[in-house]
């Protein structure tokens, strides 16, 4: 999952070189023919820093590497075909994730984790194959993270979960979270039985059924527009919290006590932008051990826009039908994944290298412009696209988990949708080669 798809396969298809200097030059090369390079020898004529920065390279990066590699890859009937088999993975959305619990209760999520769906509704939130497949893993199969949910609120006052609520008369949970929390606490009749993950027609892609016994954990939060969070009530002082990356301080309070967090170790806070203004939200989590601030910290990295975010504003508005937005590659599209025939009928005439990095890279454009671009102004085509994304200036920085893009965008009339785009970006946790999740600030 780690080694990028063009990198994994040129290590095929080449002798006499590290891994790392293929991973790396080929995500070079992919990027080079982008921004408008014909052929590798153009690297030469390159001054900019973002093609190194972006792969983590060195400014003084052998560029007789990129060449050199480049001119030694063979095999590039077989290579195509690779490419063909492999890459609807990568554009193969899965819209919704399903978990089945002993006692036949069925739970359903968006692969992102906004919130939790009724079974049949599409989310409209989709996460292409190989991601989703990673976060199944680590949120629910090993839980090497926890789980963190944009929301684990209820909707409505019509909400069918509300009922539950009453009941209980303490916490507004959604009632999929009191069972998902069943579930992860391993509760008798109720463990995981197993997961599953669905395309946009609700067909089953791939199920998980080696489930490990051991406790998960989660995180979540409950929104002011939601039932109940009227009710919810702190105690104690306000305690400062300063993030990485963050410019400014954050605060938040400890939610009084009740019978469930006394019984269960539920850890529960309300987040504050301002001392003196009402919460921003309110933070729960099954996490027993751990000191609040972590708790808090790992929430707000993951949904860093926290009330302003893509998602949450979505999930407010009951936008979550895929009736009005941009979708993925969609399935007539099919021949584009057919590399050899492509790369024959290209300009070069027979199959090239070139072509095969030039087929690849307009199906990567596309699916950027789809997902993030094209919801917001139908007007941007393309070409257009891509053209902003390699002039508008910018600057990278990053630290050993996140490679932060901070765009300088002048033109008046993109700003609102590169500001848009950049928070789906950075909710949809996008990584590079190197696992260093990508950050956009426009």
């Amino acid at each position: 999952m780690n080694d990028p798809l063009l990198g994994r396969i040129i290590k095929q298809h080449l002798n006499g070189f590290s891994g790392t200097d293929i991973a790396a030059v080929g995500e070079v090369l992919l990027l080079m023919f982008l921004m408008g390079m014909k052929e590798p020898q153009d690297i030469y004529q390159y001054s900019n820093k973002a093609l190194w920065q972006l792969n983590g390279l060195p400014p003084d990066f052998d560029k007789d590497l990129v060449v050199d590699i480049f001119s030694r890859i063979n095999g590039l009937p077989q290579m195509a075909l690779e490419l063909s088999l492999e890459t609807p993975s990568i554009f193969t959305e899965i819209s919704l994730v399903k978990i089945f619990l002993e006692h036949g209760k069925e739970i359903a999520v968006d692969p992102i984790l906004t919130s939790f769906k009724d079974k049949n509704v599409q989310s409209g939130h989709s996460y292409s194959l190989q991601l989703a497949i990673q976060n199944i893993i680590d949120n629910f199969v090993e839980n090497v993270q926890s789980a963190i949910f944009y929301s684990v609120g209820l909707q409505n006052t019509s909400d069918q979960n509300l009922q539950t609520f009453n009941q209980l008369s303490e916490i507004p949970f959604n009632n999929n979270l009191w069972s998902l929390w069943e579930g992860f606490e391993q509760n008798p009749g109720k463990k995981i039985l197993r997961i599953a993950a669905y395309d946009r027609e609700f067909n089953e892609i791939v199920s998980f059924s080696d489930i490990p016994e051991k406790p998960r954990y989660w995180i979540g939060g409950i929104w002011p527009w939601q039932v109940g969070f009227e009710d919810l009530a702190s105690e104690g002082r306000v305690f400062d919290l300063r993030i990485k990356g963050r410019e400014k301080p954050l605060f938040y309070k400890v939610l009084k006590n009740n019978s469930i967090s006394k019984n269960t170790g539920l850890k529960s806070f309300f987040l504050y932008e301002h001392k003196e203004n009402p919460p921003v939200t309110a933070i729960f989590s099954n996490i027993k051990t751990t000191h609040p601030e972590e708790i808090i910290t790992a929430y707000i990295n993951r949904w860093p826009h926290l009330e302003k975010g893509y998602f949450i504003s979505e999930l407010k508005a009951n936008r979550f039908s895929d009736q009005n937005r941009a979708s993925g590659l969609e399935q007539t599209e099919g021949e584009l994944f057919d590399f050899f025939s492509r790369g024959l009928s290209s300009a070069e005439g027979d199959l090239s290298l070139r072509s095969l990095l030039a087929q690849l890279g307009e199906l990567l454009a596309k699916y950027a412009w789809k997902h993030y671009f094209a919801n917001f102004n139908q007007n941007i085509q393309l070409d257009d696209f891509k053209k902003l994304c390699v002039e508008i200036p910018g600057s990278i920085m990053e630290d050993d988990s996140v490679l932060n893009v901070s765009l300088d965008n002048k033109i008046q009339e993109y700003r609102p949708i590169f500001h848009a785009a950049a928070k789906v970006v950075n909710e949809r946790q996008i990584r590079d080669f190197r696992q260093k999740r990508l950050i956009i600030k426009a």
